[in-house]
């Protein structure tokens, strides 16, 4: 069960990692990039691969919340 958290803990600091690290590079454009990514990850891109599934939502996530983005998501879709 600890490895369990430990797991979870150090997927949420990746997250945090990599929303930092996209909103440096990318600016305005860091939320685009993370959606983009995580549109490729579900395709079957080669982008990041190693990454767990979902992380690159959970980076969009992280991304609106530190740049206070409030788009609106389509439920029909899910897209933003």
């Amino acid at each position: 069960m600890l490895a369990f958290f430990k797991r979870r803990r150090a997927q949420a600091a990746l997250v945090k990692a990599d929303a930092a690290a996209m909103i440096a590079r990318y600016g305005e454009r860091a939320y685009a990039e993370a959606r983009l990514r995580s549109h490729e990850r579900f395709d079957g891109g080669i982008i990041d691969g190693n990454r767990a599934d979902g992380h690159w939502d959970r980076v969009q996530l992280e991304i609106a919340r530190v740049t206070g983005r409030r788009d609106r998501v389509d439920s029909a879709d899910g897209e933003a």
